[in-house]
């Protein structure tokens, strides 16, 4: 299987973790992954309605993994001024 196919059959799954991990804050380049993803989609996919679905797929990936990072982030950042706050 070409690393076009796999990243057109796994794509959203990665930039779901990606886009993840840089929201909580560790050193991912997600606009970059975005692109090459989306690029290796649209190369595997020859028919319009399928590269817009799995576009629309990885745009709703990419937001749930950055509205779900921002909210842990949120949480650990709390916990950790909560904590600091009670200790001293």
């Amino acid at each position: 299987m070409l690393s076009h196919e796999l990243l057109s059959r796994y794509g959203a799954l990665i930039v779901f973790f990606n886009v993840l991990a840089s929201s909580l804050g560790l050193p991912f380049p997600s606009i970059t992954t975005l692109m090459t993803i989306a690029a290796s989609i649209a190369l595997a996919q020859q028919d319009l309605s399928h590269t817009l679905l799995h576009f629309g797929a990885l745009l709703g990936a990419a937001v749930a993994g950055g509205v779900i990072g921002a909210t842990w982030s949120g949480f650990l950042s709390a916990d950790a001024m909560g904590s600091a706050l009670s200790s001293g």
